[in-house]
């Protein structure tokens, strides 16, 4: 919701239609892994949200920004991913 944000990133991705798509994407992904996910999946993506919007937040270009949605698309893939030993 672009009325919502008060950040650079926010704004940046409230004026871009690849960001736009990126953090619906990422929106979409998590909240699909979040509904499949055991206790320790989600521990695992609870953890790694707030790490990511710290570095989303950090970003200053859109190249950074898409950088940090990449990368957090393939984490969350990756946390769905494993099995139960980890």
């Amino acid at each position: 919701d672009c009325s919502l944000g008060d950040g650079w990133a926010d704004r940046a991705i409230c004026g871009s239609n690849n960001l736009t798509a990126l953090d619906r994407q990422h929106g979409l992904l998590y909240a699909q892994s979040w509904a499949k996910a055991d206790q320790t999946k989600r521990s695992a993506l609870l953890g790694s949200r707030e790490r990511f919007r710290e570095k989303r937040d950090a970003c200053r270009s859109e190249g950074c920004l898409t950088g940090a949605y990449v990368a957090r698309l393939r984490e969350i893939s990756d946390i769905m991913a494993r099995d139960g030993q980890r």
